[in-house]
C-alpha cells in the first residue's frame, strides 16, 4: 500500500498551497462573463452583461460611491416611507447582516425569486416590505449624524466587496446561501433601487 501511495504521488504531485494575502484588496478581479443566459438571445450577451452590474467591478464600486456622494439629508424620496438618512442606515444594516453583525430571521429560501431578482435586466419593483430587524421605524439602526452614518455605509461597502482576504458571509433571509458573485450582484441591486428611491 505504501508502494502505491508513492506512485500515486509521483503521478499527481501536491500543489503548494500560496500564502494568503492579509491585506484587503478590492475591484481587482472582475467576474467572468458567466452570467446566465437564458434570458438573452444569441449575440445579445455583451449588451446583456453591460447591464448586468455588480458591486465587486472597482468601477461600479466607484459609480456608486458617487452616487452616495450625491445624496443630501433633505433629498425626497420617490417612493416609501424612509428618509434619506433612515436608507444609508438601511444599507449599512444589510451590510452587516450579511458580514454576520446583526441577527435577521431566516424564511425559507426562495430559489425562483432570488433568480428573477438577481438575473432579470430589469429594475427592483417598489412595495416589498422589508424584514422587521432592517426596518428602520422597528428594529433597523436608528439615523443619528448625516455624514457619519454615510461614512459609516463606504466603511462597511469596502469591508463587503474585500478580495483578500474574503469575508465570511451569511445566508440571505430569503435568497438563503449566496456565491460571492450573487452577493456582489444583490449588493448593487439592492444600493442601486435605493439611491434610485430618492433619484441619485
Amino acid at each position: 500500500m505504501v508502494a502505491v501511495a508513492k506512485a500515486v504521488l509521483r503521478l499527481n504531485p501536491a500543489r503548494p498551497r500560496q500564502a494568503p494575502n492579509k491585506k484587503c484588496v478590492t475591484g481587482s478581479k472582475p467576474f467572468e462573463n458567466t452570467w446566465p443566459c437564458i434570458f438573452a438571445p444569441s449575440g445579445e450577451h455583451d449588451k446583456i452583461d453591460s447591464i448586468m452590474k455588480n458591486l465587486g467591478e472597482a468601477s461600479v464600486q466607484q459609480q456608486v460611491k458617487q452616487r452616495l456622494q450625491n445624496l443630501q439629508p433633505n433629498s425626497e424620496r420617490r417612493w416609501g416611507r424612509m428618509s434619506a438618512g433612515q436608507m444609508i442606515c438601511h444599507l449599512t444594516d444589510s451590510f452587516r447582516r450579511t458580514l454576520g453583525e446583526k441577527q435577521a430571521e431566516n424564511l425559507r429560501p426562495n430559489k425562483l425569486m432570488k433568480l428573477a431578482a438577481l438575473w432579470l435586466p430589469f429594475p427592483w419593483p417598489h412595495g416589498f416590505k422589508t424584514r422587521p430587524e432592517m426596518d428602520q421605524e422597528i428594529g433597523g439602526t436608528r439615523p443619528v449624524q448625516f455624514e457619519n452614518d454615510r461614512q459609516q455605509l463606504l466603511e462597511y461597502m469596502d469591508r463587503f466587496t474585500c478580495e483578500s482576504p474574503v469575508p465570511v458571509y451569511s445566508p440571505h433571509p430569503i435568497f438563503g446561501q449566496m456565491t460571492r458573485k450573487e452577493l456582489m450582484r444583490w449588493a448593487y441591486l439592492h444600493m442601486d433601487h435605493h439611491l434610485r428611491q430618492f433619484g441619485v
